[in-house]
Order: C-alpha cells, then sequence, then structure tokens
C-alpha cells in the first residue's frame, strides 16, 4: 500500500480515482510489458450534493464520501461563523487525519471503550437530546415570526432619544424655570435666562442616548413624552446633594440596524415555537399520558438519607406514558441529580418545593412523551439522525482513546519543561498593562476645565461622581474601560501615544475621531515582565502533552494502516503507479 501523503493544496474541487476492471489476460498479449489499469478521472465540488456519495477513501468496509470529507472539514473549521476557503484547503492532509480518526475509533472498539458505562451514558444522552431535537424541528419547520411583533421589538430594541437637559442644584431655580416654560416661555429662552443668572448646574444640548443609557427615573419619564414636549422636574439623588433635572425630547429616532432586527425576529420565532412545543406537548399529554396525582402530592422529601434511598427504589407508579412508566425511584433519583449537595440539605433550606417537583415531573414526562413521538415517526431510522449519531459517537470513542490509551503513556520531565519554557519565553512574557478610568465628555472645553482640575489637585473619583454631562455606557464607539487592566497595545494608536511615559496618578486629555473628549486617568502601571516559570508549569505540561499526544495519535495511525485495508482515491495529479 503506497501510504504517501497526498496534497490537494488550492483546488475548489477534487479529483477522484476509480479503477476499471480490465483482466491481464485480455488486457495484454503474452510477454506484453504490464500496463497499469486505465483510470476514470472525476473532477467534482467539494460541497457537491449530487457527489457526496462517491467515495474518497475505504476503511476496512467503511466508506469515506466526498460528504464526509466536507462534513470534517466544516467540523474542523476553527473560524465557525466565515465560510470555508475551498480554495485554501489542503484535501489530503484532511482525509490523511480522516482516516485516522476512522482508524483510531476502531481501534477503540476492538479494546471495548464502547462499552465503558461514562462512555455509553454520553452517547445515550447525545442520542435522545438529538432525538428529540430533530423531532422539536420538524414540528416547527413551518412556524413563521409575525413581522408586526417583529417591528415592536425591533423599533425598541433600536430605540434612540435625541434629548436636551438642564439640570440645578437648588430646587427653586428648577421650579422658576419649569413655570416659565408652562406659561408658554420657549425652552431655548427659558434655558438662556437660566444660563445668564447662573442658576445651571449643567447643560446638555442635542445628545442621542439609549433609552438603556439613561437613568431609570428618567427614561421612565421620556417614555411617555412625544417630540418636542418638556418634561416636568425629575428629582435625581446624589450622595453629595439631589439634582433637578428637566428634559425637551427633540426626536425618537429608529436607525436601521439589520443585525437587531435579525436578533428581534429570532426572539418571536422562538417565543413562537415554544408556544407552538407546549400545545403539542399538551395535545400528546391528554392522549398518552396518566398521572397518579394523590400518590406524587403524598411524596414527602423532609426525611433522612435512609428513608430517600428507599423511595429512590420504590416500585410505585406516579405516570404512565402511553406504556412506559415512571415510578417513585425514577422520579426520586431524578431529583437527587438536581440537589448536588444532598437531598437533606436541600429539604433543610425548603428547596424541594411542591412547584420544583411538579416541574420536574413535567419535563420526565415531556422527554419521554417526545422520544416516544420521533421514534413512532421513525426519526432515529433516518439517515440524517443516524449520520449524527455515529459522528458523535466517533468523537466520544476517539476523545477516549486520547484520554485512556495514549496520555497516560506520555511522559513529561522537569528538564522538557524548563527546556521549552527557555526556547519560548516570548509566549509567557507579559505585555505592558495599564489600569485606566475615565470621564467622557461631548463638550471639548468642559473636558479641558475637568482636566484642569485634575492638574490643580482634585481628586478624580469625586469628579467622576459629579461631572455632569458625561457620555453615558454604552453609546457607540464609547471607549469603555473595564476595572481590570488592558493591554497597552491592544489601545487605539492615537492613545497609546498620548498616554506614553504616564505614571501612576497622571491624567491624560483625549480626542478621538468619533468626537468624544476623554480624561484617561492611569490607575496603575503594569510593565512587560517574563512570568515565573512555576506559574506556567502547568500550561507548558498542557502544550508538551497535547503536543505528544498528536505525535502518538499520528503514529497509531501509520500502525493501524499496517494491520487494517485503507484504500485512497483522492489525488492531486495522474500518480505514476496505481494508489490501492
Amino acid at each position: 500500500m503506497n501510504r504517501s501523503r497526498l496534497r490537494c493544496v488550492g483546488l475548489i474541487s477534487f479529483i477522484l480515482m476509480i479503477l476499471t476492471a480490465t483482466p491481464d489476460a485480455t488486457a495484454r498479449a503474452e510477454g506484453e510489458e504490464k500496463k497499469e489499469p486505465p483510470l476514470i478521472i472525476i473532477k467534482v465540488p467539494i460541497d457537491s450534493k449530487e457527489f457526496s456519495n462517491l467515495p474518497v477513501a475505504i476503511v476496512e468496509d467503511e466508506k469515506i464520501t466526498v460528504g464526509d470529507l466536507w462534513d470534517f472539514i466544516k467540523a474542523s473549521d476553527k473560524d465557525r461563523d466565515s465560510e470555508v476557503n475551498k480554495e485554501k484547503i489542503n484535501y489530503g492532509e484532511i482525509l490523511d487525519r480522516l482516516i485516522t480518526t476512522k482508524l483510531i475509533v476502531r481501534e477503540s472498539i476492538n479494546m471495548g471503550l464502547d462499552e465503558l458505562p461514562e462512555v455509553k451514558k454520553l452517547i445515550d444522552v447525545y442520542e435522545l437530546d438529538t432525538l428529540i431535537n430533530e423531532l422539536q424541528n420538524e414540528i416547527t419547520k413551518d412556524v413563521k415570526a409575525d413581522e408586526k411583533q417583529v417591528d415592536i421589538i425591533y423599533r425598541e430594541m433600536v430605540k434612540r432619544w435625541r434629548i436636551r437637559s438642564i439640570s440645578f442644584q437648588k430646587e427653586e431655580d428648577a421650579k422658576r424655570v419649569e413655570e416659565a416654560i408652562k406659561k408658554g416661555e420657549d425652552f431655548d429662552r427659558a434655558c438662556s435666562i437660566a444660563r445668564s443668572e447662573g442658576a445651571l448646574l449643567s447643560e446638555e444640548e442635542d445628545i442621542v442616548v439609549k433609552p438603556g443609557d439613561l437613568q431609570p427615573r428618567v427614561a421612565s419619564v421620556i417614555s411617555t413624552m412625544k417630540p418636542g414636549e418638556v418634561s416636568e422636574i425629575i428629582k435625581l439623588e446624589y450622595k453629595q446633594a439631589p439634582r433637578y433635572v428637566i428634559v425637551k425630547l427633540e426626536e425618537v429616532q429608529y436607525p436601521d440596524d439589520l443585525r437587531a432586527r435579525e436578533e428581534a425576529k429570532q426572539k418571536v420565532l422562538n417565543k413562537k415555537k415554544v408556544e407552538v412545543l407546549t400545545k403539542y406537548n399538551e395535545r400528546l399529554s391528554k392522549k398518552y399520558v396518566r398521572i397518579d396525582r394523590r400518590l406524587f402530592q403524598s411524596l414527602n422529601y423532609n426525611v433522612s438519607e435512609d428513608q430517600i434511598e428507599k423511595m429512590a427504589k420504590d416500585k410505585r407508579v406516579i405516570a404512565y406514558i402511553g406504556r412506559y412508566k415512571i415510578t417513585v425511584g425514577d422520579f426520586t433519583n431524578a431529583l437527587k441529580k438536581r440537589f448536588f449537595h444532598g437531598m437533606d440539605r436541600a429539604a433543610r433550606e425548603g428547596k424541594i418545593t411542591l412547584a420544583k417537583r411538579i416541574s420536574l415531573l413535567e419535563e420526565m414526562i415531556g422527554r419521554k412523551l417526545f422520544e416516544l413521538e420521533a421514534k413512532r415517526r421513525r426519526i432515529d431510522k433516518r439517515d440524517e439522525y443516524i449520520k449524527k449519531v455515529n459522528r458523535y459517537k466517533e468523537f466520544v470513542l476517539f476523545d477516549t482513546f486520547i484520554k485512556k490509551v495514549i496520555v497516560p503513556e506520555i511522559k513529561i520531565s522537569e528538564e522538557e519543561l524548563k527546556e521549552y519554557y527557555e526556547k519560548h519565553s516570548s509566549e509567557y512574557t507579559l505585555p505592558k498593562m495599564l489600569k485606566l478610568d475615565s470621564i467622557v465628555l461631548n463638550n471639548k472645553d468642559a473636558a479641558v476645565e475637568v482636566f484642569e482640575k485634575i492638574k490643580k489637585g482634585y481628586e478624580f473619583n469625586w469628579l467622576k461622581e459629579n461631572t455632569e454631562g458625561q457620555i453615558k455606557k454604552g453609546s457607540k464607539d464609547l471607549l469603555i474601560f473595564p476595572e481590570s487592566p488592558v493591554l497597552e497595545s491592544e489601545l487605539p494608536e492615537s492613545l497609546r501615544s498620548i498616554l506614553s511615559g504616564g505614571r501612576v496618578g497622571d491624567a491624560r486629555l483625549y480626542s478621538s475621531p468619533e468626537g468624544y473628549h476623554y480624561i484617561i486617568y492611569i490607575r496603575d502601571v503594569f510593565p512587560e515582565r517574563l512570568q515565573r516559570f512555576e506559574d506556567v508549569a502547568d500550561d507548558i505540561l498542557n502544550k508538551l502533552v497535547a503536543l505528544k499526544a498528536k505525535k502518538a495519535i499520528d503514529e497509531w495511525g501509520e500502525t493501524l494502516r499496517e494491520q487494517m485495508n485503507v484504500k485512497i482515491y483522492l489525488y492531486k495529479e495522474r500518480p505514476s503507479s496505481v494508489i490501492n
């Protein structure tokens, strides 16, 4: 067998070699030089549905088809959100990995790993979950989202208010302006007068905000207003002193946002699907379910562990789903799994309520109902379902083989760990990090004023608490600094240059391209440094184990290819000899 690695780089389609039968006796006369059998060359798209069942390789009696190879490529692709770049795929290399996987799975079965209880449990749970999901998808396949409901949710998601606001420190100043506006005074004129009198504490002009960016009391008031209306005084409580705010709603905006519309559609669709499935479950329940409610309500779990263990073996039937039974023991064992810290503790803390017990029983009945209905529809016999289950079985067996067979044989010495650490020190060098905070304003003059106050010795925390007109979190393109340090390299280049050389306690003034004006405060600086070996030893160990495991997998693949029948039909160009 020719086991050379076959490279098929840069092909959107690939070539299959199918041997034609040409008996030696009729193909050539006696003494004639031996010729290769003729070949049929087929070039097909890798994602072709028409050719998805064509074999690219055979492992023992199992065919690996075009569809199998494409599914493996998609499952292995790291960037699941983007389309697979077919032109950059090395098909031969990926087929080689797929063949190795198939060989190791077969060896796992030969070793009896498929009989391990933990393996069986994983597969059983997946089979049932997949079966139920397939049924639910079938029931809800024709469900459509109500576009009116989508529009309502979408508009709430994208809603923006363009507002003006003025705030006062003294309630009497706010009331004087409020009265003037009620008597017909123009809002601008009232603001101008208050400004000239020095009554305004702060003023924000023509800002666009999301409802969620505002304080709940302010958002609640604006939600009842129409464009052009002015609010009554809104009293806001602060640590230092209350503030009195008056807001004018200039405009309600609904900007286009395709992602938000899709999210709104999905919310409506999911809700509708739940309604459909709930009704379907109710119909099945009326037809197939009988519950002994008296027995169920008589169960008492405020008892000792010994008594609970007895209940876990109780054969009395709580519910019938067709011919299937849920016993007191079944229910008790399911309930025990819900309370990891023990049933006695849960009982003492009052967590085993009747409502929770009812919810669990409904869940158990619902899953069994859907399982039986799926089997009645023979979903478990469908090719797509069987293919999904088989793929998962292969994944579990391959993973189990690595954990049970390969990893226990891997030995990593202290010297190997330190050698890797020394050769890859750049991987364990922490880059420079900064712990930053900020005050962000729309008005540059106001930002300069705050910045000058910091230079004069004002405390940053006090200024952040008391400065009016700050941009709300969540505003578009706003830089947000978390409480944890940030990588200096991930900051905008223009900001990095401004922060360069900054020390703890320094402040910098920064105007972003988006028009925001930041007072950046440096709370802490963490210089670039090499992590201690002791701190990264576990990470290095995991990397070396992974590298050795990969090598061991390849070696197992080579060994098993010698022992099992493997044929490969995929190749890049016409070979000089037959590959079989």
